[in-house]
């Protein structure tokens, strides 16, 4: 996979290896990890409405699964100038079992500003790389048993603030 990944390097990435989805239960110590790539809704650009709240009609967004990257669809031979920047915003519907007790939504890498909510509350941003990872503890913002909404609204603009973007900008 990070072979195929590398012909991407000069784009900016979207969202880069995969997001997992873990939670503790109260009758098992073991931290059970849900694979949370498939089936997400992408939106490239700054939809209308408020597409952080937990209903929103996402449904003419384009399907995608992760890893992902707003300028998916350039050609591997354009130039870097012409690579999609700004905002972009993916959406997913997930459940979480009536028994889990600590709910934790982890990122292998964003690019660039991530921020994250869950069923229309901010649980985080994380602005200090693209390339890192991440997680945030979204207990507090789930109902157990039944659907909930992650919302994710990221913006690759190259900044001398963020790396990679201070090698770009």
């Amino acid at each position: 996979m990070f072979a195929q990944l590398s012909r991407w390097n000069a784009a900016p990435l979207v969202l880069l290896l995969c997001c997992v989805l873990s939670f503790h239960s109260q009758a098992q110590t073991l931290k059970r990890k849900a694979g949370f790539n498939l089936n997400w809704k992408f939106y490239q650009g700054t939809p209308t409405g408020t597409p952080s709240a937990s209903v929103y009609s996402d449904g003419t967004w384009q399907s995608v699964n992760v890893p992902h990257s707003a300028s998916y669809d350039a050609p591997v031979w354009s130039s870097e100038i012409s690579y999609y920047q700004g905002d972009c915003w993916y959406r997913k519907t997930f459940t979480v079992p009536a028994s889990a007790k600590k709910v934790f939504l982890e990122f292998e890498g964003a690019m660039q500003t991530a921020t994250v909510w869950v069923n229309g509350t901010q649980v985080g941003m994380h602005d200090n790389s693209g390339y890192t990872p991440f997680y945030f503890d979204i207990s507090n913002s789930l109902v157990r048993g039944t659907s909930n909404v992650v919302a994710l609204k990221l913006n690759n603009q190259k900044s001398p603030e963020h790396p990679a973007g201070r090698f770009f900008a």
